[in-house]
């Protein structure tokens, strides 16, 4: 690790990354904003992110996918095919100078590509390897495969989702997007920060089983504490009303508010021009309110959709009443606070243009960050990889390709 003051926090740190989708890829980059040299070892026919969109002007290009391109950002790309037994060896020979290896090969795959988590720490005492797969190494559904939507399911999210629903006939829903993926390659980056700190104070390596199943379950706090503590089970179908809450429509977009207490009330009627609901006996205190609230959200719904979001929110903060806007993506892209952060920074990758994508969600004071990098086409850095830290000549790198082994 770089010691230099100002250096980046993960300069000089080796990471290799190798399986295929979103959690491990997440994982790398992380290390990649931190100034980490990730290594993103791919088949010869790429990850399978590469055929997935956005693209521009919807036309399939494997090295123009935005998904590829923020996931990969910042990272060199190899192509090496780990089913020869060459490609394993090329493998396992930047492994020895790595200090990370993260990946998210299914553990009944690992054996047959030699990156069962055993035979590699044998090999590499000193590497971090962070192994991530849908329900860990060990118990009767290791050797199960799964998508983002079993996950969330077997975690207990999707039960959960939406809170608070009225429609008992609707089936639970997935959140969008694959957020048990993004939340197991969460875990998998600090777990291996964690393991590289270790390792830097004892020499030794480590090991590090990463269950997507159990990551999605450690999120749900306070419903699991209901069950174990309470003998209750929580579902979408709960409502905790104690008084008013709930979405409401205005010209130009929606709000969410919240008042429980009488003093929120006295207020939020005053921000809606209408202090006499205060006194009204529907309306008297929150118990009365909680009976009363489809009637409250109506006549609420009246005053907002003559408001746009900025002006009811606006009103809200001066009365200290607890609302925010229920922002669109352009909202977030727009908003005057992410932009005074540079949450979203601007990327120039080749053949795409300018694009702006969201950066790492942190500051350091001392630190520098390094510039962000386009994400790799597909094999670009094969040949500087395979020169700089294997030391191979133009004429071995020929051979592997004939033999495509990259």
């Amino acid at each position: 690790m770089g010691s230099d003051a100002g250096a980046a926090p993960l300069d000089g740190v080796c990471v290799i990354e190798c399986g295929d989708g979103v959690s491990a890829s997440f994982a790398a980059r992380l290390m990649a904003d931190l100034g980490a040299d990730v290594i993103k070892v791919e088949a010869p026919q790429g990850d399978s992110v590469r055929a997935r969109g956005p693209f521009p002007a919807d036309r399939a290009d494997p090295d123009k996918s935005g998904l590829f391109i923020y996931l990969n950002a910042g990272k060199r790309a190899i192509t090496v095919d780990l089913r020869q037994p060459e490609g394993r060896a090329l493998l396992l020979g930047l492994l020895r100078e790595a200090d990370v290896l993260i990946h998210n090969l299914h553990p009944a795959d690992r054996h047959m590509l030699g990156l069962d988590s055993e035979r590699v720490a044998a090999l590499c005492p000193r590497l971090i390897i962070a192994a991530i797969s849908p329900f860990g190494e060990t118990g009767p559904y290791r050797d199960w495969r799964a998508r983002s939507l079993n996950l969330v399911h077997a975690g207990g999210w999707a039960f959960l989702t939406p809170l608070g629903s009225t429609h008992p006939e609707l089936p639970p829903l997935k959140v969008f997007g694959q957020q048990a993926d993004f939340l197991a390659g969460s875990f998998a980056f600090y777990t291996a920060l964690t393991a590289y700190r270790h390792r830097l104070r004892t020499g030794k390596g480590e090991r590090l089983d990463v269950s997507a199943q159990e990551c999605v379950a450690s999120i749900l706090e306070m419903h699991f504490m209901r069950y174990t503590y309470a003998g209750r089970e929580i579902s979408r179908l709960d409502v905790y009303r104690t008084g008013v809450q709930g979405i409401l429509q205005c010209i130009d977009g929606q709000v969410y508010i919240l008042a429980h207490e009488e003093a929120e009330w006295d207020r939020l009627v005053e921000v809606l021009g209408h202090p006499e609901w205060a006194a009204d006996e529907r309306f008297k205190d929150s118990p009365s309110r909680a009976c009363h609230h489809a009637e409250v959200i109506e006549l609420l719904q009246q005053c907002t959709r003559q408001r746009t979001v900025d002006e009811f929110f606006a009103a809200c903060r001066a009365h200290k009443v607890i609302c925010t806007p229920i922002n669109t993506m352009g909202r977030v892209f727009s908003d005057e606070h992410i932009r005074a952060r540079q949450c979203f920074s601007p990327l120039d990758q080749p053949g795409v243009g300018t694009v702006p994508l969201p950066g790492p969600p942190w500051r350091f004071s001392a630190a520098d960050l390094p510039p962000r990098r386009p994400a790799p086409a597909l094999g670009q850095h094969t040949e500087e990889i395979l020169t700089q830290r294997l030391g191979m000549g133009s004429g071995e790198i020929a051979v592997l390709r004939s033999r495509r082994v990259i």
